[in-house]
């Protein structure tokens, strides 16, 4: 019994074996075919719309206003890559995220308090 089962997994691990190593062969990451039919297949908008994301995500994290200006550029790059996948949900969130980022740069800097007006006459009671 134990030999037949073993049989049976050397045969199954050979097929998936043979699977996986034809695909392999085909599309390995570091091939030119591979990187010339996946790499630019969006024409380049959703590598433009990372790296602009990073770079907008680091400057905001750096307290930087221009960090809102890169977002939104990054968003109409990830807007682009909605359109060419067909994708709706990606176009709407970008179209929503563009507003804002556009809001955050507007109200960059303004004094705003971030605890309501009955936590501050609560607080400043007890002091």
């Amino acid at each position: 019994m134990k030999k037949i089962e073993d049989e049976i997994v050397f045969r199954a691990s050979r097929i998936i074996l043979s699977l996986a190593t034809s695909s392999l062969e085909r599309y390995t990451l570091f091939t030119m075919e591979y990187l010339s039919e996946h790499a630019l297949q969006y024409k380049g908008s959703d590598w433009a719309a990372m790296v602009f994301t990073f770079v907008s995500l680091y400057l905001l994290g750096n307290k930087s206003r221009t960090g809102f200006l890169i977002g939104i550029i990054a968003n109409v790059f990830w807007f682009a890559y909605g359109y060419l996948t067909g994708s709706v949900a990606n176009m709407f969130c970008s179209s929503v995220v563009i507003y804002l980022q556009a809001r955050g740069w507007v109200n960059w800097g303004k004094d705003t308090d971030l605890l309501p007006a009955s936590a501050n006459s609560t607080n400043s009671e007890s002091q």
